[in-house]
């Protein structure tokens, strides 16, 4: 599903705050939270750094938020046409939808399943190795391997969008035809040669739930080794801190409330966190007045009705994308044993409108 209108949504919110919503295409982890607007400090002026701002679709077809405070806005604009260009380049790598013309991505990756190994770039085959991880943690709450039926829920909710009057479900039969080839376990993964091999000729990974988390913390970790700081950069909502604000003070994200896309359900004081939210208000469509959003569980190949949003609060950026899928897909007590698994803290939000947290400190 494509969402580039939710520009104009967000454009629409800036006066009050940013509000950040997961616009990709993939059937994945859905809306997300919100920068809250931030002020200069005179302990910042003392610093000699200035804030700065600056959105822009760079990638993973998603709208892309990034505060920094710099000495100038040379430097801010020198870093982040360099953060621009690096999510581009990983969108390129990771993108299961198109073929890349300079590099073997995962589109060609998928094209060559089932023909023995591949070998692939660094950054590709480390995002396959943790989605897998996560995977086999969660016992298939996540799966990467979900291409053939995500395909289809994706085509039912494009066709309910052009004509909601005869919106219908994924045929039942395709669905499960399409349920005997997720089998994450059918992906082999060589460590020192680098390769990996599919050994379902009609598996395809589909890693939309983690890429734009798994690129985002790409990025910050080389821009710590530049010694740049002071950043908080959102991708489709895939929210991360790196170090504080010059004064010493966290950054605040707020928790979009689900009943109201200008309300702020929650806010979170971080640095050097990420805060990822999976939520069903944004990418759904309605057949016979029930709703189904883009969420699915992979052991029933239908979304979930647990929890209208989800958020999840850990150090690693790509983690926190592949854990906010997984802890969907979960019950409170098997989401807490996996939130203890990678020092996650929780944040769920019932139909009902009240809310449970777990491990937020």
């Amino acid at each position: 599903m494509q969402h580039k209108h939710l520009l104009t949504l967000i454009l629409s919110f800036c006066l009050i705050s940013l509000v950040l919503t997961a616009c990709g295409s993939e059937m994945q982890p859905g809306e997300r939270g919100v920068i809250n607007s931030e002020s200069r400090s005179s302990q910042e002026d003392q610093e000699d750094l200035q804030r700065f701002s600056r959105q822009a679709f760079a990638g993973f077809d998603t709208l892309t938020q990034i505060v920094g405070y710099t000495p100038d806005q040379t430097s801010f604009q020198e870093q982040t046409d360099w953060i621009l260009a690096q999510i581009k380049q990983y969108d390129e790598l990771f993108s299961a939808f198109s073929p890349s013309p300079s590099m073997l991505n995962l589109y060609k990756l998928n094209d060559q399943a089932g023909q023995g190994p591949v070998k692939v770039d660094p950054a590709l085959f480390d995002l396959i190795a943790l989605s897998l991880k996560i995977a086999q943690d969660s016992n298939g709450a996540y799966n990467p391997a979900m291409d053939r039926v995500t395909s289809l829920w994706r085509q039912a909710m494009e066709e309910a969008h052009k004509d909601p009057g005869h919106a219908r479900l994924p045929d039942p039969l395709a669905l499960e035809e399409a349920g005997q080839h997720i089998d994450y376990t059918q992906v082999k993964l060589d460590d020192q040669a680098q390769t990996v091999e599919y050994l379902d000729p009609d598996l395809r990974l589909d890693l939309g739930g983690i890429a734009k988390g798994y690129a985002l913390e790409l990025i910050m970790d080389q821009m710590q080794d530049r010694g740049w700081d002071h950043y908080l950069i959102s991708m489709g909502g895939n929210v991360k801190s790196l170090g504080s604000k010059p004064d010493g003070q966290d950054w605040s994200v707020g928790i979009r409330d689900p009943e109201d896309a200008q309300g702020i359900f929650d806010t979170l004081h971080i640095h050097d966190l990420s805060v990822v939210t999976s939520g069903i208000y944004e990418r759904n469509f309605t057949v016979d007045g029930k709703l189904y959003h883009h969420l699915l569980d992979p052991h029933t190949l239908y979304p979930q009705d647990r929890y209208v949003s989800l958020t999840v609060v850990v150090e690693d950026s790509g983690i926190a994308d592949g854990l906010s899928t997984a802890l969907f897909n979960l019950d409170e007590t098997a989401g807490k044993k996996l939130a203890d698994q990678y020092s996650a803290g929780i944040i769920w939000i019932y139909q009902d409108g009240t809310s449970d947290r777990y491990a937020l400190k």
